[in-house]
């Protein structure tokens, strides 16, 4: 995993991926859910492209992505 600790011993990994992303201690998930529904409602994400959020292209607006990512 990303976060550097072993796979649980799961039959089925998908599940563990699915906890591991939606898990409290992962913010990345919900800012790029937050990202892609605000580019959907308004046709532009609040990070573009929807999928580059870096130190290089930081949010337009990253309190706003921090609400709704928190939300």
């Amino acid at each position: 995993f990303l976060d550097g600790k072993e796979p649980p011993a799961v039959s089925d990994y998908r599940v563990a991926l699915m906890d591991w992303m939606t898990a409290k201690d992962n913010p990345w998930f919900a800012r790029a859910a937050a990202n892609r529904i605000w580019e959907s409602l308004m046709g532009v994400g609040i990070v573009e492209p929807l999928d580059e959020e870096s130190v290089e292209n930081p949010p337009s607006h990253p309190e706003l992505l921090d609400l709704l990512a928190r939300q």
